[in-house]
């Protein structure tokens, strides 16, 4: 699979754009998490939301876990 992203930007389709790069418009919520991502070897645009690529959880509260 390629490493160029294209992603849709309104009615635009912006890139190529490498992984690195678009993960880091999503993670600071530059762009939608709902936003069209495509890439070689792919059928058909999708959500970056639905790609294990850009899904994103928050860390755990600093200090969790940690015994007293």
């Amino acid at each position: 699979m390629s490493n160029d992203w294209y992603y849709a930007e309104g009615d635009e389709t912006k890139g190529p754009v490498n992984m690195a790069e678009l993960k880091e418009k999503l993670a600071a919520k530059q762009l939608p998490a709902g936003t069209l991502v495509w890439t070689e070897g792919m059928e058909d645009w999708v959500p970056a939301e639905t790609r294990t690529e850009f899904q994103f959880t928050a860390p755990p509260r600093m200090g969790a876990g940690l015994a007293a």
